[in-house]
């Protein structure tokens, strides 16, 4: 009796969600015909590292096979499998010459990963095959029928190394020429993460693994982000910007204290008027000013951050509010834009495939399960204000997944995480990890070493992932040096 009435719950609470998106989506088209989504947000936070230049020496397509991989690597009674995808590249490939796995993680693949970048220039020089994976449930790797909340239970970093390892196992022992060959993994971010991972779990197979910008704690309450966020802003950018992002927040802050955002809604255009008795949609709306900002200092390059404080310190505004509203317009062009809960709540909902919205449920469901990594801004040392607490995300998971997932559970999984691979103290040997100092996922990585087996290295006033690209004369001597050391103990590895 008690599952049919909490499943009839849900199943209310997902039909009246869906309904209020819809009549939500109809209304702010009779608005502005055109509503800017939090989509365009979190493509700049979780998406591939953007994919290096073909290089000179690339003569060869990739080509793009299939891997049939287990749904579930852990249960042997569970037959059932499915296709996984992976590029490849074997125009250097000598048999014999070592296997080099570019992993890719919470993103589709594609092809620029395996004709350019650092990783491709090593396995030319080495005489290696380069191959491209794709994880489990994003991109073509697709093991189930939908992404709804039964089928994600699949969708983990245990089966995502599993499939990682078998297929090693199988395309070692299917490729002539590589069955003892040495394996070096390379990764960014989360997929830098797995990098180090399986050099731990899976030591047998792998023989090194480059891992840049990979966070290895689990945290719920990631307040770190903000934090580096806020000093990349005043190291690119200098006090004065960091000064006024701070003074935008806080009178954005006291315009909701004081029940007046008639200005915010006139002048960023927003598709609605603000329910401020409704606490979900003002942190909602904080979270995505603050994800806005955070997206140019993840992958920053000469310029962007400066961009940004060239429009905040520009003389021409005669408020901080008023040139963090020109900034906004900036960044969202002529749409008007949705600022409610279930505006950004209705991309963790959709559970079909067809749609290619559908890899944000499904990383958003690994954070609920494997990582947290939520975004807010729990501490004071940041110029972004306090209004979107960790709670913000903790309830997305309730309500985009399945009223189990709370805060204490949520907690409970991410302890179970860091228990088992030993966050900051993983115990690997034969990995290299880099991150840049100004690169807010470095805040939860290895930056610094004592182990001569594992070594760390932060490239000063660099963001996310931004050394996995080839050597170029326009690198500082601090990214030169980082290249060449991984370039060093790849070589050491395979020689050993």
């Amino acid at each position: 009796m008690t599952t049919t009435t909490n499943n009839g719950q849900i199943w209310m609470f997902r039909f009246l969600l869906t309904l209020t998106v819809v009549l939500y989506a109809v209304n702010a088209a009779d608005v502005s015909g055109r509503a800017f989504s939090p989509l365009h947000i979190l493509k700049n936070l979780h998406r591939e590292p953007p994919p290096p230049a073909r290089s000179q020496f690339n003569t060869k397509n990739v080509e793009t096979n299939w891997f049939q991989a287990r749904l579930d690597n852990f249960n042997s009674s569970d037959t059932r499998q499915w296709w996984m995808r992976y590029m490849a590249n074997n125009e250097n490939y000598v048999p014999g010459g070592p296997l080099f796995i570019y992993i890719g993680a919470e993103w589709e693949i594609t092809p620029g990963w395996a004709t350019g970048g650092h990783a491709y220039d090593m396995a030319r020089h080495h005489k290696g095959y380069l191959v491209y994976t794709e994880h489990r449930y994003y991109g073509a790797s697709r093991p189930t029928t939908d992404v709804s909340f039964e089928n994600l239970k699949w969708l983990n970093v245990d089966q995502a190394l599993a499939d990682l390892a078998a297929f090693i196992q199988w395309f070692k022992a299917t490729t002539p020429g590589l069955a003892d060959s040495k394996v070096i993994l390379v990764g960014g971010s989360y997929a830098g993460t797995m990098a180090i991972w399986m050099r731990q779990k899976y030591p047998h197979l792998v023989t090194g693994s480059w891992a840049s910008s990979a966070p290895l704690l689990a945290k719920v309450d990631f307040v770190e982000y903000k934090e580096v966020m806020g000093y990349a802003y005043k190291t690119i950018g200098g006090q004065d910007c960091y000064d006024r992002l701070e003074e935008a927040f806080a009178e954005m802050e006291r315009l909701v204290e004081i029940g007046d955002v008639s200005r915010m809604e006139r002048e960023m255009q927003f598709c609605n008027k603000v329910d401020l008795n409704n606490q979900l949609d003002v942190w909602n709306m904080f979270s995505t000013f603050g994800n806005t900002l955070g997206g140019i200092v993840q992958y920053h390059w000469p310029g962007n951050i400066e961009s940004v404080c060239d429009v905040m310190t520009d003389s021409r505004y005669h408020d901080a509010l008023a040139a963090f509203t020109a900034f906004i317009r900036q960044q969202w062009g002529s749409y008007c834009y949705g600022h409610k809960y279930v505006d950004t709540l209705y991309y963790y909902t959709n559970t079909q495939w067809a749609s290619g919205d559908s890899i944000w449920r499904q990383w958003y469901y690994q954070t609920c399960v494997d990582f947290g990594y939520y975004q807010s801004s729990g501490s004071p040392n940041q110029p972004f204000g306090k209004s979107f607490p960790v709670e913000l995300y903790t309830q997305m998971c309730a309500d985009a997944y399945d009223k189990s997932l709370t805060m204490q559970k949520i907690e409970e999984n991410i302890q179970k995480t860091n228990e088992k691979y030993g966050a900051l103290d993983p115990q690997v040997t034969n990995v290299f990890y880099t991150h840049g100092s100004i690169d807010p996922w470095a805040a939860m990585g290895i930056t610094e070493s004592n182990n001569e087996f594992a070594q760390a290295y932060v490239i000063p006033l660099h963001s996310h992932c931004a050394d996995l690209y080839s050597v170029s004369d326009r690198d500082t001597d601090e990214m030169k040096y980082a290249k060449q050391k991984v370039w060093d103990l790849v070589d050491k590895w395979l020689k050993e």
